[in-house]
């Protein structure tokens, strides 16, 4: 008898253990089964599925749950004490007990099992002998199947943020008392099987952190620790020891609990599964079965193409990383597993090393391989490539491919070919109802500044897809921003109640509604709260603004450095940031944040400037000043008029005679930007409007002025940064 088993012979040997091991060890979870049933799926049909034999099973704690799916299920244990506890408790029929170890089990017939299954045994096996004689008994394909779990992590519900208890059980394998009783062979379980050397016989693959659930009671804890080999090992040893060790860690357990009744007591535990799976890569001849049916042999999958099924099952299941290092072991060349490659890479955002494994690619006329060679292209800013691609190739070979026209008409409009690109579009349009090709179109009718038709193709879009949020909203936006107020914030308003809360995107749109439009800042917070998000820029941007319209500025400032820490090149932020600063009048740091803000903006904007040269003017610096509000006049488009009026101030505050022509020549563009917003609903504000009267008094040229009501006299206008706040609080997102 090899050390192994004589361990597991002395530990489990008795009824006592038996029975402990029996009421207090996990049954063999669903979610983890289902796992080892779908990977033995993908070599053996379920009808196929004949024996399963379970290895070092205990009481049967894993044994039964496989009753259901196999036509005979045979439990194997070198402990006669447990396998009594097995056979006395309630088994189906097809379930059969026998003592045997695992080296060498003769009553099972070789070539017979489809799965063998090890549930926190291994560690007990000669695995040299155990696979040899694992190898013997499997079909072919059959699988093998070692299944651990970690300590478990027990969790008060009722204080779950309190990781005391988790972490008291984790350190039970370091304690002290513990260790002199600690079995040598149990090295695999720390490390998670992953020390495991598998027969080349047999094709690996490893699955771990799978977490199941489950109920119990506190004082079930000290039941499992009975059943702890290392326990065990200290009973068999010293029973006072033993006793010492358990009353001591269940003081602990009430302390950390609060309680001394701990059967009352209920926590919820997670088990940390990892499972060691082996196929069995023996072909077994049947050339007799052949020459008797007078037919050829099938043709074996080319050794090239044999793993694809293992490498799209990693895929799937999003574990890229192993699907990565399989390709990396079996060192295949398969197209797929090139493809797959590239897609990984791509996911991962390495646009170049993706493109290299497509370009490998023999096959360039398939239309999948097409599309993710584009999408590389188009991350690598090589637009016109992704067009000469799409032409040539791709719209030959399929010519009605959605995707293909989608891609095209992206890669046009990124150059600005707004037409073709519409056109493509609207070849999309006609073989899908998709909701993308609405979307870049609508892009298209934007760019062009064609607004309607934006709103009417995105309004299609909704009927088509009304539950949507991400579309809804998009249209709300785009009806706000083109005077539709009412309708746009219905439109954004009415997926409030249809979407998740933590749905970051959604809860920015409505918190931007209801802090600018209607005016709820407290509802915007606790819709900006309830995203339980902590790493958005335009979240903390947004937040930002909600303190700082309740004049908390100090709040508004810290939520603003969070978000320039996430994103330190969002000219939004950094405009938000000196627009405080400004208002707070630290006007070095207001100069700071604003310079960021013009370098980091995509277009001259107007605002920016003028706020830069009030800094300026504060610090005294007047010849950069009228440089900064120059700019900021002679770039303003005729709607927004407060870098004009903020220009006039410093002219008629640095010399009012010397600057008169210039200040009524600005007064009077002031005037032509009024005239056009008085038709529209997007009128000055007041306070505005008052200093704009104040300057026309004080220069006696407000008869001349069609917007002014009352004519005051002022001998000294000040530059009101109050004002400038209050006119830009357009930023947030």
């Amino acid at each position: 008898m090899s050390n192994a088993n004589h361990y597991s012979h002395s530990v489990f040997a008795t009824a006592r253990h038996a029975d402990l091991y029996a009421k207090f060890r996990p049954i063999l979870p669903k979610i983890v089964l289902d796992y080892v049933l779908d990977y033995l799926k993908l070599h053996i049909e379920p009808n196929e599925w004949h024996i399963a034999v379970d290895v070092g099973c205990g009481g049967g704690q894993s044994t039964q749950v496989l009753a259901k799916y196999f036509k005979n299920v045979y439990g194997f244990d070198v402990s006669a004490a447990q396998i009594n506890e097995a056979l006395e408790a309630y088994h189906p029929h097809n379930v059969h007990y026998q003592v045997s170890i695992a080296e060498n089990i003769p009553c099972i017939e070789s070539n017979s099992v489809q799965l063998l299954i090890a549930c926190v045994a291994v560690q007990w096996f000669d695995l040299s002998k155990f696979f040899v004689e694992a190898n013997r008994m499997l079909a072919p394909n059959g699988m093998v199947a070692l299944i651990g779990h970690t300590m478990f992590e027990p969790i008060d519900p009722d204080n779950p943020d309190d990781h005391t208890l988790t972490q008291l059980m984790l350190s039970l394998r370091y304690d002290p008392s513990i260790a002199p009783y600690k079995l040598p062979n149990t090295e695999s379980i720390d490390k998670r099987y992953k020390n495991i050397v598998f027969p080349d016989y047999f094709e690996y693959t490893y699955k771990d952190n799978i977490i199941n659930g489950v109920v119990i009671s506190a004082q079930d804890i000290l039941g499992f620790l009975e059943t702890w080999s290392p326990y065990q090992q200290m009973y068999q040893s010293s029973q006072s020891e033993a006793k010492t060790f358990l009353t001591t860690f269940e003081q602990k357990l009430k302390n950390i609990l609060k309680t001394d009744d701990l059967s009352g007591k209920k926590l919820l535990c997670n088990y940390r599964y990892y499972i060691a799976m082996e196929f069995q890569c023996r072909i077994v001849s049947t050339i007799k079965t052949t020459l008797a049916l007078n037919m050829s042999a099938p043709k074996e999958i080319p050794s090239v193409e044999r793993y694809n099924w293992l490498f799209h099952m990693h895929y799937v299941r999003a574990e890229y990383d192993q699907c990565l290092n399989q390709i990396q072991r079996f060192n295949t060349h398969s197209e797929y597993a090139v493809y797959l490659t590239g897609l990984i890479r791509l996911r991962e955002g390495d646009a170049k090393s993706a493109l290299m494994a497509f370009d490998s690619i023999k096959t360039i006329n398939n239309p999948t391989y097409i599309k993710a060679i584009s999408r590389c292209l188009t991350l690598l800013g090589r637009h016109q490539n992704v067009c000469d691609l799409i032409k040539e190739v791709g719209l030959k070979v399929t010519p009605n491919d959605w995707q293909l026209w989608c891609l095209f008409g992206n890669a046009l409009l990124y150059m600005g070919n707004i037409q073709p690109a519409k056109d493509a579009f609207q070849n999309a349009l006609q073989t899908t109802n998709q909701i993308e090709p609405f979307i870049s179109l609508a892009q298209c009718h934007i760019a062009e500044s064609d607004y309607k038709s934006a709103i009417f193709v995105l309004r299609r879009a909704t009927e088509l897809s009304p539950n949507d949020s991400q579309l809804t909203i998009k249209l709300g936006i785009l009806l706000i921003n083109n005077g539709m107020t009412a309708r746009g914030v219905e439109k954004i308003l009415q997926v409030q109640n249809q979407t998740n809360p933590s749905d970051l995107s959604v809860a920015l749109a409505i918190g931007s509604v209801l802090q600018d439009i209607k005016v709820d800042i407290d509802s915007a917070l606790y819709r900006y709260k309830a995203t339980n998000v902590f790493e958005s820029p335009s979240l903390w941007n947004n937040i930002a603004l909600c303190f700082a319209v309740k004049k908390k500025f100090v709040a508004a400032v810290s939520c603003l450095k969070r978000a320039l820490y996430l994103n330190p090149i969002d000219w939004r932020i950094n405009f938000n940031l000196g627009l405080i600063n400004l208002q707070l009048r630290q006007y070095a740091s207001a100069f700071h944040f604003l310079k960021n803000a013009v370098a980091n903006s995509s277009a001259t904007n107007p605002t920016i400037l003028s706020l830069l040269g009030i800094c300026l003017e504060c610090l005294e610096d007047e010849q950069n000043a009228r440089q900064a509000h120059t700019s900021a006049s002679k770039s303003s488009n005729g709607w927004n008029a407060i870098p004009v009026l903020n220009y006039a101030v410093f002219l008629y505050n640095e010399d009012s005679n010397a600057n008169r022509d210039t200040i009524i020549e600005l007064l009077m563009e002031f005037e032509q930007c009024w005239l056009k917003r008085s038709q529209t609903t997007h009128e000055f504000d007041g306070n505005v409007m008052k200093v704009a009267t104040n300057l026309a008094n004080a220069l006696s040229v407000s008869s001349h002025m069609a917007w002014v009501k009352e004519a005051t006299q002022t001998t000294r206008v000040e530059t009101n940064t109050e004002i400038n706040v209050g006119a830009s609080t357009s930023a947030p997102e």
